[in-house]
């Protein structure tokens, strides 16, 4: 998170990652992972967790092309909210991770991790490792001349993700885009004013856009 993203402070993640996975991995109980192939965050946690559980038995609760209600799929499990997994039984839909199932997966965290990239991003070809400038460009195309709030083009890049034409694929939480926005001014493609920590009290606008109103 430092290296690449110049937070600081985050000394606490270790504690809490300390105390989920012994929760997570705690034997003699079911275990039953829910998650979508759609979302990278929780296609990469999914399998970290698999990995971490060895053989030990466990099932998955896929949502990346099943039909929930008037959804055709929820490629995030954050788009559903209790009324619907509840109205439609989500939780019945858990199948158990056979062997073939595991030994991919596990084959395909394992050559992730030895990559050890500071992005993954999934779709139609799966997941795969990207470089820490992956959305740069993208973030870049929604801003313009004039000023505006960094979460515009945070939104922007959001929506073009789930948006028609393409399928839908959630890649990432807006702490990374945020955090590329600030690079970018860093770089000189953006210029920035204010506090750009807040990405609705910063702004922004493209670089060498001189104006008389300035």
């Amino acid at each position: 998170m430092e290296e690449e993203l110049g937070c600081t402070g985050w000394e606490w993640v270790h504690v809490e990652e300390e105390a989920f996975w012994k929760a997570a991995l705690v034997k003699d109980v079911r275990r039953v992972a829910w998650m979508s192939r759609r979302s990278a965050p929780e296609y990469c946690g999914f399998l970290e967790w698999l990995w971490r559980l060895g053989d030990l038995p466990c099932e998955v609760i896929d949502l990346a092309d099943t039909p929930v209600g008037s959804r055709q799929g929820a490629f995030t499990l954050s788009l559903l909210s209790g009324e619907e997994i509840a109205a439609n039984a989500v939780w019945r839909r858990a199948e158990a991770v056979d062997a073939v199932t595991r030994s991919h997966c596990h084959s395909l965290w394992c050559r992730l991790r030895v990559e050890n990239a500071p992005l993954r991003v999934v779709d139609a070809e799966g997941l795969r490792s990207v470089p820490i400038t992956f959305f740069d460009q993208q973030l870049l195309s929604f801003a313009k001349a004039s000023w505006q709030k960094p979460a515009r083009l945070i939104g922007g890049a959001i929506a073009d993700w789930v948006g028609p034409p393409m399928e839908p694929y959630f890649q990432s939480g807006d702490g990374i885009l945020a955090a590329r926005v600030i690079a970018l001014v860093e770089l000189g493609a953006l210029e920035g004013r204010g506090n750009l920590m807040d990405i609705r009290q910063g702004e922004v606008r493209l670089a060498n856009q001189r104006s008389g109103g300035d």
